[in-house]
């Protein structure tokens, strides 16, 4: 499943949240005010396995540290990864 969480950044970015069918999740492009959003959606912390940036932009990922302090176990991915020194 895919869910749209917030719209937020630069140009009106969105946040995704995807699930997988064991329950698993990942946040794609935490930007803007995503985590209090994603704090009412993921009731627990520890099922979130990734964080994925789609590309380079900063507005696609100025909410990543905020998203790393409330899911600390999750590993960061995505558009060039060495941009992103977490």
């Amino acid at each position: 499943m895919v869910k749209c969480i917030s719209k937020g950044g630069f140009d009106d970015n969105f946040t995704w949240l995807l699930s997988a069918p064991n329950g698993d999740l990942a946040i794609i492009d935490p930007c803007g005010s995503c985590c209090e959003h994603l704090q009412k959606e993921v009731l627990d912390p520890q099922t979130v396995r990734y964080i994925l940036i789609t590309h380079g932009h900063s507005d696609h990922f100025d909410a990543l540290d905020d998203a790393k302090k409330l899911y600390p176990a999750a590993k960061i991915a995505g558009f060039h990864q060495a941009e992103f020194p977490r």
